[in-house]
């Protein structure tokens, strides 16, 4: 199956393969760590103090590092270290995505992205490169863990942004209840376009 002609066959071969012959009870998401040893990177409490961040953010970011690493969550693909697989998941470092605007940021956290997508130079899911969609966490979730984890992944792996509010995430929920999974990159860009600048200016973008 890695070797079929099918791009959709390559990827869901090659995403079966990390977890094959595993004990899930004994593998960490996206990794050969045992569960027991898994330590998602932290920025210091420090750093997220003079980042301007309340007792209340700080308490979001650990719980948004323990969705990180869940099975099956946000570690799954893009790897403990935000960096992601090579030609198959995107990175999280230093991005753009994940620094910038919070709106389009939840909506693709709640309902999943599917689309060509260029991440620092390489396009996902073009006709060379087949990226199975991003998972739509709406029903896995709860809005403080979806705040959470957000918050986690925006000031983690290079990225400096402002911590994603509960109450946020429920306004942005109530707007897309009613859509179905995934929405398309062109369509979420559409609806929230990158700024000139946005990740060099993410902390002010919202």
């Amino acid at each position: 199956m890695r070797a079929s002609p099918v791009g959709n066959a390559r990827v869901a071969a090659t995403t079966v393969k990390q977890f094959w012959d595993r004990d899930p009870r004994k593998v960490a998401p996206g990794g050969n760590q045992p569960i027991a040893e898994v330590k998602p990177e932290m920025t210091p409490v420090a750093e997220l103090r003079n980042r301007g961040f309340t007792k209340a953010d700080v308490n979001l970011y650990k719980l948004g590092a323990k969705v990180f690493v869940r099975e099956g969550h946000c570690a799954t693909c893009h790897q403990l270290n935000g960096k992601g697989l090579p030609r198959m998941y995107p990175p999280l470092t230093e991005s753009e995505w994940a620094g910038g605007n919070e709106d389009r940021l939840i909506k693709i956290t709640l309902k999943g992205l599917w689309g060509e997508l260029t991440v620092k130079d390489f396009t996902y899911n073009s006709p060379t490169s087949t990226t199975p969609p991003m998972t739509p966490f709406r029903s896995l979730l709860s809005d403080k863990e979806v705040a959470g984890v957000l918050t986690y992944v925006r000031n983690t792996f290079g990225n400096d942004a402002k911590p994603v509010q509960p109450s946020t995430v429920t306004r942005v929920s109530k707007q897309v209840e009613t859509r179905g999974s995934f929405f398309m990159v062109d369509q979420i860009l559409k609806a929230h376009p990158f700024a000139k600048g946005e990740l060099k200016a993410n902390k002010n973008d919202n």
